[in-house]
């Protein structure tokens, strides 16, 4: 990863002054954020033409999974490696607060749990209406019912030795200084983030973009440009074969905020006026920019950007270098932009995605283990076998006869209760495994049983055995974790993704 390092920043990186402005600005929103939530804000080189900018962004989840933080983590690394190499870099992460709270994960996530799903539920809920609402209008939890769900958190690591105390004081801490729900989770990942992970980025939330009005004059250049970047941006789902929703003639590429939280989608006309209906409360909004979009800061502090259009404006507006996507939905939308910004003259970064795997036995992933030996009498290398699930299956089989033959020979009632509630708890307890290896936990568990050196060290690791595929203006980095440690009960390194595929492949309630 190192050796690659430098062959990834485009030869042209000089950063214009206006720029050079937008970086100052949004570094002052950056200190300000780290006043809110509480931590000390990182130290950042003086802001110059040659200076490499990164960047990144998430919408901020409930204790996200490790993807998310592998992306601040991956900013913090290219930033890192710059600074060895004598070349300056800035790395932004910023919070997507003012999208609509549709998305589940951005109130609650999951842990493993030793029960039928295989996963114990973290977090909150918001009903009804609330969902269709910008996530930085709901308000945060209640303290009664915080406080009840930081109980549960503690008494399902209770006995755990980590560095999880300090992780439910940042927790707490983030709580005190947050009103609403998307701070909440902002703080929460940015002071873990910062005071344990010890990353040196500096985070920002998208709503002080629009209530500073930065970056008004690339708005305004996108929407003189609107029908090529409709033309593009339709040609592209189709091309690509995206499970996107063509955008019609006219369609904004920004949401009107109305006043009761909803986002309200824009239709333009040729003079510049834009109609809209609040989702929500059905009012009418009515929005004048002008036929040269002069008027467009009357309205842009209501104002919030698509997925699409944020590519396109953070990157012109900052000269971003680097930006770090994630592996799903961002892709999708980065293949989109990157098609529009040479036809409407904006700048295009260079985008890297990291996509990996976690493997590691926290408490509950060895316990599940223990369980099954018990259940089918496993010894440690049977756990090896690919053929594991079959050898499930033939066990299952062999009990399900002996209960026959015990009806047919009209056995005693209590051992044939014996043996049929073995032969049904054997299929709960394969599933139950089967689902604690095959879902993606929430880091939280990760913090729980792994100490910060261990995570890092580990994801250090990962990056350093990595080799990136560059694709014309994307590089991506495929490269899983391995986590090793005192918790691998007797395997080795090699051995734990053999372990994670067999357990998660021998589920039976679906056979």
């Amino acid at each position: 990863m190192n050796h690659d390092l430098t062959g990834l920043i485009p030869e042209d990186h000089t950063v214009r002054f206006h720029q050079q402005q937008n970086i100052s600005r949004l570094l002052d929103l950056s200190r300000s954020f780290a006043h809110d939530a509480g931590f000390e804000w990182c130290k950042n080189p003086p802001v110059q033409d040659d200076t490499i900018i990164l960047e990144s962004g998430h919408q901020p989840n409930f204790f996200p999974y490790p993807g998310v933080w592998k992306k601040v983590f991956l900013l913090d690394h290219f930033r890192e490696l710059l600074d060895k190499k004598g070349v300056c870099g800035i790395a932004f992460f910023g919070f997507a607060d003012q999208n609509a709270a549709t998305a589940p994960y951005l109130y609650k996530n999951h842990v493993p749990a030793l029960n039928k799903e295989g996963a114990q539920k973290i977090g909150f809920t918001v009903k009804g209406k609330e969902k269709w609402k910008r996530f930085d209008t709901i308000k945060k939890p209640r303290p009664e019912v915080w406080e009840e769900e930081m109980r549960k958190i503690e008494n399902l690591y209770a006995g755990v030795t980590s560095d999880h105390p300090e992780i439910l004081e940042s927790m707490w801490k983030s709580y005190e200084r947050a009103d609403a729900f998307s701070d909440l989770n902002a703080f929460i990942f940015s002071r873990i983030s910062a005071d344990i992970l010890r990353i040196k980025v500096n985070f920002f939330r998208y709503s002080d973009i629009q209530r500073n009005q930065m970056f008004s004059e690339e708005c305004a250049h996108i929407l003189r440009n609107l029908d090529s970047y409709t033309k593009i941006f339709n040609a592209v789902i189709q091309n690509e074969h995206l499970p996107l929703r063509p955008v019609v003639s006219g369609e904004v590429p920004f949401w009107y905020h109305c006043d009761c939280g909803g986002k309200t989608p824009l239709l333009i006309d040729s003079i510049g006026k834009c109609r809209g209906s609040c989702p929500i409360c059905k009012t009418e909004h009515e929005v004048r920019f002008d036929t040269d979009f002069s008027n467009f800061d009357a309205y842009s502090r209501n104002m919030s950007l698509t997925a699409v259009s944020r590519n396109l404006i953070f990157s012109e507006a900052l000269g971003t270098h680097i930006f770090i996507s994630g592996t799903g939905g961002g892709l999708r939308y980065g293949k989109i932009s990157d098609a529009i910004s040479p036809a409407i003259g904006f700048h295009k970064p260079l985008t890297c995605s990291w996509s990996s795997k976690d493997y590691y036995l926290g408490t509950i992933h060895r316990s599940a283990m223990k369980e099954l030996q018990t259940t089918f009498s496993f010894a440690k290398e049977d756990l090896l076998d690919f053929a594991l699930d079959e050898h499930v299956r033939r066990l299952r089989e062999k009990m399900a006869a002996k209960v026959g033959e015990m009806k047919t020979d009209g056995a005693d009632k209590k051992h044939l209760r014996l043996y049929t509630g073995r032969h049904l708890g054997s299929a709960t307890t394969a599933d139950m495994v089967s689902r604690v290896f095959s879902a993606v936990p929430s880091m939280l568990d990760l913090f729980m049983n792994l100490s910060r050196e261990e995570i890092v060290a580990n994801w250090q690791k990962a990056l350093r055995c990595s080799v990136p595929e560059r694709h014309d203006s994307s590089c991506s980095i495929t490269q899983d974790v391995v986590y090793e440690g005192d918790g691998l009960s007797g395997y080795s390194p090699d051995e734990l993704p053999v372990i994670y595929r067999n357990l998660s492949a021998m589920g039976v309630k679906q056979k």
